[in-house]
């Protein structure tokens, strides 16, 4: 009872905190339509901010940042999950063909792979350009390098059709299974584990990671979950109910969500949802449903912008104290806001943006360098070269701080 009732104040906590970061769900406004047959698959996005969507069935499609649909193609055999490599080229998988097919950002398509899969489903891609695929109907993760040699990366007990897969900075891989709740991560390609069980009464779908953080869809529970790289979790989105239905994020509905991606340039979410009939024979519709992550640097701008500069700095605080936030990395979003400022000439802005963030890591050279930088434009040189050589004391090699003092010295 003692671990039911913590579970419960733990997502009650962690639920007001989602409130207040205030993410919103909307629907993808399209210029055309996705059909299925009560089926939903993967999503990916890539770089230039183009939305890959599959209904595991027989096709997918490309919707461009203004809302063009455009398929693919429609001879495929099961399209299940979907991933972008390096140059923008879709891997998409073939549940019930078990095989991997390529398509460029031409639209050609070729095979990838057409053996030493079971059920294919979820894919991503690490820095060296290898491919690992879940394997639902295996219970196994295949490792595939750039010269197309395939080898069982991991399996066992631990996995219960392996769906969703994502990597972290350091390409540690994090794998959700269909068939249970858990999050497996397999560290530096060695034994996998646990990382933790999310609430529900179904498997979960898929996962992708942004900023220090990991996204889970939960397509039979109608939501999708926040978790921590230590394992913390909190309800993010969707009311439960299996609708199509915007607003604030804990209100809206999410139906079936199931392929969810992230545009790792603004921090936008999008997830395929079931827009009809589920499993009943009848053909449906897919939606793209959107969330931007809310970021601190978001609240303690809109804060600083309205002229509340102490309240702008207790949110930073609370944010970051907070257990759940404990392992994000918040310095390169609070440096972007400081250097916004200061395009925007608000001199007095930046200076608090850059001193938070140093103030949250005083062993970083950057961001001592960006006030003594700062110090430097307005003409306060005393200033700025004691910040300079606190930065200096941390990296004292530094050719960008080095440049700088010789430059006031000069």
């Amino acid at each position: 009872m003692r671990a039911i009732l913590g579970l419960t104040f733990f997502l009650l906590t962690t639920i007001a905190g989602a409130q207040q970061m205030g993410e919103v769900v909307s629907t993808l406004e399209v210029d055309g339509e996705f059909h299925s047959q009560g089926n939903i698959g993967g999503v990916a996005v890539d770089r230039l901010g183009f939305v890959y969507t599959s209904n595991f069935y027989d096709a997918v499609w490309r919707i461009s940042p203004n809302g063009k649909v455009k398929q693919l193609t429609e001879a495929l055999y099961g399209s299940s999950g979907n991933t972008i490599d390096a140059q923008g080229n879709l891997f998409q998988a073939n549940f019930l063909g078990n095989n991997i097919m390529k398509i460029d950002r031409l639209g050609n398509v070729e095979p990838f792979l057409e053996e030493g899969l079971n059920g294919p489903v979820g894919m991503v891609f690490d820095k060296k350009g290898n491919l690992y695929v879940t394997n639902c109907n295996g219970n196994y993760i295949s490792k595939i390098t750039p010269k197309k040699e395939v080898t069982t990366l991991a399996s066992g007990s631990l996995f219960a059709c392996p769906n969703g897969i994502t990597t972290d900075a350091n390409d540690n891989l994090y794998i959700v299974n269909f068939n249970d709740n858990n999050i497996i991560k397999i560290e530096n390609q060695g034994e996998p584990s646990i990382l933790t069980s999310l609430p529900g009464i179904g498997g979960n779908a898929h996962i992708a990671h942004y900023n220090s953080n990991f996204y889970v869809t939960k397509i039979k529970d109608n939501n999708l979950y926040k978790v921590s790289s230590s394992g913390e979790s909190m309800l993010y989105a969707g009311s439960g109910k299996t609708t199509i239905e915007d607003g604030p994020a804990l209100e809206a509905s999410l139906a079936r969500p199931n392929g969810i991606a992230i545009d790792q340039r603004n921090g936008t979410i999008y997830a395929n949802n079931l827009d009809g009939e589920w499993n009943g024979g009848k053909p449906a519709k897919l939606a793209i449903r959107k969330i931007k992550i809310r970021t601190v640097s978001d609240l303690v701008s809109e804060l600083l912008y309205a002229g509340k500069t102490e309240d702008a700095k207790k949110a930073f605080w609370d944010y970051v104290k907070n257990p759940f936030n404990k392992a994000e990395d918040v310095g390169p979003s609070m440096g972007a806001l400081g250097w916004q400022f200061m395009r925007e000439r608000r001199i007095g802005d930046a200076i608090v943006a850059f001193s938070l963030m140093s103030e949250k890591y005083p062993d970083r050279w950057r961001a001592w360098y960006y006030l003594g930088d700062v110090y430097k434009i307005i003409g306060q040189n005393e200033q700025a070269v004691n910040y300079l050589k606190k930065a200096l004391e941390l990296d004292p090699d530094n050719a960008l701080v080095l440049g700088k003092l010789k430059e006031i010295e000069g």
